[in-house]
């Protein structure tokens, strides 16, 4: 645990871009705007209402947002270690510390704890689930079973995707009540707890927003060979990341026969694994799409040291955990973030949001591929050319999808220029470019239009890095509009 804590410590210097949508859905909540991203503009930019509600409520406390989720999550990420290590109070003894072991050298899980995201409060109520379930199966009483489904309702509002937690216990319980051991009246009031609770929120935001599914579910996803490659690729990124987890997760599942915490535990890793390759993988560091399914592998595997001959175990948990934290931490996904944390290019991106704040006029409009830090401190009206937060560029089809980078491969360059944002940004190095590099602004830059009505600017910022406190300076690339053509 001192080495999580240390690790998170670490990845505190760094965090998501996108956490930052979040945070400035959940301020304009608590300023009592609505949650929405551009006030007067309702688009569900954000797939983690429960965590956004959380952060906003944060902010209605008069707390620093980033500096709130840092916390709670690395709350969650200790919460979630004494939920798994209650799981070996049935009979495993000393190796109920081994997946907590486990989840302590797992780089993934502590760069999440602090990346400003909801993946660590999500793998907590995960558990919970499943803590529940599994007091029901012991009991068979329906009170642990009511739990388990808020616990799937409140995970499943902190990421939709987490829905399948639900869907995996209920199948369990319909098994269950196939097969005589338990009454289908249990099941029937497990699912009027999950449909009560999360069919209520699923009312609620299809009427405030309009639209069945999430604004970035449309933005990022969709079905064909090149995404299924890609989530190949992403599924192989994991396999190096947790190469010896992954093997004995599933080697438990393949031996436990009826075992039906096993089969809930396997079918889960299963599918959340499957999930990932649907969706092509993602661009986020640090295998984010990992992290829920992380603690459930771990005890899964523990479950499998457990199952050995007892002169075998200590070893095979020494090679686990030793295996575990030394791939963990070689991966380049976990190591691309060292680099972050020594540019601060969270507070690069901070200062050119409160130089734009500062300087711009009152009302002037930025479209930008970056939907996070910079529109968050900026507090200007924004387009966003990914189309996370823009339901038009969302819903636009992507010409090679699957071939670029996951969640950035639609645009329309056309739409926003007849927005005629005040402001144009690229990304680039260290933030930004005079050159496209997206779909979206490679149209914008083909467009005549776009060269006679905007020109070109170069600013100069300085920051103080938080850790070495150095002083750096960057140059801070955009794009202004002038008088419009004749």
């Amino acid at each position: 645990m001192a080495w999580l804590l240390v690790r998170e410590w670490h990845y505190a210097g760094w965090m998501d871009d996108d956490a930052f949508i979040a945070f400035r859905y959940a301020r304009n909540f608590a300023r009592g705007l609505g949650l929405v991203f551009n006030p007067g503009e309702r688009v569900e930019g954000y797939t983690n209402f429960l965590w956004t509600v959380l952060m906003a409520g944060a902010a209605r406390a008069g707390l620093d947002i980033p500096s709130a989720a840092q916390a709670l999550g690395a709350a969650f990420s200790l919460a979630t270690l004494g939920l798994v290590a209650f799981f070996g109070r049935r009979g495993l003894q000393w190796i109920a510390l081994l997946p907590v072991a486990l989840l302590c050298v797992s780089e993934s899980w502590a760069a999440w704890a602090v990346g400003g995201l909801e993946n660590v409060p999500a793998a907590f109520f995960v558990v919970l689930a499943l803590w529940f379930f599994w007091s029901y199966l012991d009991q068979g009483t329906l009170q642990p079973l009511r739990w388990a489904a808020v616990a799937c309702s409140l995970a499943a509002m902190t990421h939709p995707t987490h829905l399948l937690v639900a869907g995996v216990l209920g199948a369990a319980l319909a098994l269950e009540a196939r097969r005589g051991r338990r009454p289908w009246l249990h099941g029937a009031q497990f699912a009027a707890v999950v449909a009560a609770l999360y069919g209520t929120y699923f009312i609620w935001r299809w009427i405030y927003y309009g639209a069945l599914l999430p604004n970035t579910f449309y933005a990022k996803v969709g079905v064909n060979s090149a995404m299924l490659a890609r989530g190949l690729a992403y599924f192989a990124s994991m396999l190096q990341a947790f190469p010896l987890l992954l093997v004995a997760a599933v080697a438990t599942g393949a031996a436990a026969g009826r075992d039906i915490r096993v089969a809930i535990l396997t079918v889960l890793v299963l599918s959340y694994t499957a999930y990932a390759i649907w969706i092509g993988g993602e661009a986020f560091p640090a295998l984010r799409l990992f992290v829920v399914p992380l603690p459930i592998a771990c005890l899964l595997a523990a479950s499998g040291v457990a199952r050995l001959a007892p002169r075998l175990r200590l070893g095979a948990a020494l090679v686990l955990v030793a295996g575990t934290a030394t791939a963990a931490y070689l991966h380049p996904r976990l190591r691309q973030l060292d680099i972050a944390v020594a540019n601060d290019n969270l507070t690069m991106a901070e200062t050119a949001g409160r130089w734009m704040k500062q300087n711009f006029v009152p009302g002037a409009v930025l479209a930008f591929s970056g939907a996070g830090v910079v529109p968050f401190y900026g507090e200007m009206p924004f387009i966003d050319t990914l189309g996370l937060t823009d339901a038009h560029i969302a819903h636009t089809a992507a010409q090679h999808l699957g071939q670029g980078m996951a969640g950035h491969e639609r645009g329309d360059g056309r739409y926003v220029l007849s927005r005629q944002p005040d402001w144009i940004m690229f990304t680039g190095r260290p933030l930004s470019s005079h050159s496209p590099n997206y779909p979206g602004d490679n149209e914008l830059f083909a467009d005549q239009n776009f060269h006679l009505d905007y020109e070109p600017v170069r600013v100069t910022l300085q920051y103080v890095t938080r850790r070495s406190h150095q002083k750096r300076s960057y140059d801070l690339c955009l794009f202004r509009r002038v008088a419009p053509h004749s």
